[in-house]
């Protein structure tokens, strides 16, 4: 089945991930086949991110062991840490928004952890206009 595609009976959920080594987070995960998610959110354990397409196994207690990455995300993953105002700015605020417009996607955590997952052929152009607005926004210190 197509990462892309969802049929009927694919449920999107938070479940439990693991590593071998022993680190867990709860993740949005999207059901594709036996073993196989597509994530829905980045991880912070794992070196998957949104849209990336997992294989796991279960576990005893009922979550997922996180086993590999078996195919990349089509779009291009970018973060940066700013202030939470930049974020929140008129100017991030309109650039996210064109990147949800044009088929992508934005994660915001920790207040100012910006991950930013954008079209191969429009994240250079988001990139340099998100440091730009960084760069315009006044410090609000």
């Amino acid at each position: 089945m197509p990462s892309d595609s969802i049929d009927a009976s694919s449920r999107t959920e938070e479940r439990e991930l693991r590593t071998a080594d022993g680190d867990s987070e709860r993740l949005l995960l999207t059901a594709l086949g036996k073993d196989l998610y597509r994530v829905e959110e980045s991880s912070f354990v794992t070196a998957a991110v949104y849209r990336d397409v997992i294989k796991t196994s279960d576990t005893r207690d009922g979550s997922l062991l996180f086993i590999e990455i078996v195919e990349r995300s089509p779009l291009v993953t970018n973060t940066w840490t700013l202030r939470k105002e930049v974020i929140e700015s008129q100017a991030v605020q309109s650039i996210l928004r064109r990147i949800m417009d044009e088929g992508g996607n934005w994660e915001q955590v920790f207040g100012g952890c910006l991950i930013v997952h954008a079209p191969p052929e429009i994240s250079r152009e988001i990139e340099e206009q998100i440091l730009a607005a960084a760069n315009d926004c006044p410090d609000q210190s």
